[in-house]
């Protein structure tokens, strides 16, 4: 690629700040080749040299890595991302490195990267995720294979190309991503081939196939979303339900560990979290409680860790009421309370489920498992609604 593409000079980049600031990336690009190499390598002098059509390509896909922090690095692994998108927007490479045609690469994936960023603080919106996941999710969006990027990317300049509004492209995108990614959560793997299905952006093998779909994409962008319903959607939760809220091994009566949770309960947390919680709230630190305290003792097994059990509330009131009733987020006027009384029970129906002794305080016990698994069956439907008509709402 480097040798094909070394003499294409034959354009000149309108932009000097971008010139500039492109010519550093460049720069580094040579400079990190020729790390332990024995013999001399050559040396990227941005005054002296114009950068080839490679050195252009390159530079640019590592700028952007650098400067929106989503996109890969430049790579070796086949075709980089960069070089695989100008050669389906231009229909080829070689000689079609033209200043009108560099520009318009320029503006394009400019604008893609922007979308991208405000689509990633959209769905989760900054200081809410850093707060209750340390950007987990956030940082979800770069664990997209070269592929999956080069499909989306394609698909906003299509949105691009027909003058779409920016809400819509990334109201469509954010229904794509997290259906993806909630699919990626599934355990059993006929399911999941099925849920696939639905999955614009999945491929089953790469090469043409790959290639065919991100020029179907800017054609008709739609096509990112369009198979996605709120049937599939509630069928996915369905099955992600089902699979996680399964009891735990036991040990003296108690769970052994506490298990990670998946990016699906993480999210469904999330956009209840967005849509109930006023911002003014959002300085504070937050941490993932347990309604019916982690440590209480019972007899048959059921799940402590199921998403209708779990609630995000301020780090400080998690602590303050450890493995107390649930009275103290309401006796202490806790911020968060007002807000969450759909998820929280009141202290009959808590003192139905949870019984605490006035010998140890530290040993609360499950006493009706029946009304547990209640309890969070109501609270996983309100997760699920909230999230599905989130989702799914008109534009």
């Amino acid at each position: 690629m480097s040798s094909s593409l070394y003499n294409d000079t034959n354009f000149i980049i309108n932009d000097r700040v971008f010139k500039t600031e492109l010519d550093l990336y460049i720069k580094k690009y040579y400079e990190e080749k020729a790390e332990d190499e024995v013999l001399e390598c050559f040396k990227y002098n941005e005054d002296e040299d114009n950068p080839s059509a490679f050195d252009f390509i390159v530079g640019f896909q590592n700028y952007c890595n650098e400067k929106f922090d989503l996109i890969s690095k430049s790579d070796t692994d086949g075709m980089s991302l960069y070089f695989k998108l100008y050669k389906t927007f231009y229909n080829g490479l070689e000689g079609t490195f033209t200043t009108k045609n560099v520009t318009d690469f320029i503006e394009k994936i400019t604008y893609a990267c922007r979308i991208l960023k405000e689509l990633v603080n959209f769905i989760f919106t900054d200081n809410i995720n850093e707060k209750l996941f340390n950007k987990q999710c956030q940082e979800k969006i770069k664990t997209l294979k070269k592929n999956y990027m080069f499909l989306i990317i394609s698909c906003i300049i299509g949105y691009r190309n027909k003058d779409i509004e920016k809400s819509i492209i990334i109201h469509n995108l954010e229904k794509c991503l997290i259906y993806h990614f909630m699919v990626d959560d599934l355990k059993d793997k006929d399911k999941k081939v099925n849920f696939r299905n639905n999955d614009s952006i999945w491929y089953p093998t790469g090469g043409e196939f790959i290639d065919k779909k991100a020029k179907q994409f800017i054609n008709d962008p739609n096509e990112i979303s369009n198979k996605i319903t709120k049937e599939n959607f509630n069928n996915l939760l369905n099955l992600l339900y089902s699979e996680s809220n399964n009891p735990r091994e036991m040990e003296s009566g108690k769970s052994k560990r506490r298990r990670v949770l998946k990016f699906y309960e993480k999210t469904l947390m999330f956009y209840y979290y967005k849509q109930s919680i006023p911002t003014n709230i959002l300085k504070y630190k937050f941490s993932i409680e347990h309604i019916c305290p982690y440590s209480c003792s019972r007899e048959g097994e059921i799940d402590m860790d199921r998403p209708g059990n779990l609630i995000p509330v301020i780090d400080t009131e998690n602590c303050g009421r450890g493995n107390g009733h649930i009275s103290y987020y309401r006796i202490n006027e806790s911020q968060l309370y007002e807000y969450t009384k759909d998820i929280i029970p009141d202290d009959e129906k808590y003192d139905n489920i949870v019984e605490h002794s006035t010998e140890c305080k530290k040993c609360p016990k499950i006493i009706n498992n029946e009304l547990y698994n209640s309890m969070c069956e109501d609270n996983e439907e309100i997760y699920r609604k909230k999230f599905i008509d989130h989702i799914f709402r008109s534009q």
